[in-house]
């Protein structure tokens, strides 16, 4: 099994359960966020997270590249 059939069988399994997909942010930062680069998948969720809410509903799944350190 390769990288592109788990990422596509674990988007799928959600997609399935009525899960709205949405994109991966960029690893950089938007301009005035506090940090330096992503380093958690969950950053970009970070509004959500806190109560704001998401145009898509509350059930969503993504692939987020993010940095280890």
């Amino acid at each position: 099994m390769n990288t592109e059939k788990i990422v596509r069988t674990f988007v799928e399994y959600f997609e399935e359960r009525d899960h709205r997909r949405i994109t991966g942010s960029t690893l950089l930062p938007p301009p005035g966020d506090s940090v330096l680069f992503t380093t958690s998948g969950m950053h970009p969720l970070t509004p959500y997270l806190e109560g704001r809410p998401h145009p898509l509903g509350q059930r969503l799944v993504n692939v987020q590249r993010c940095l280890r350190t």
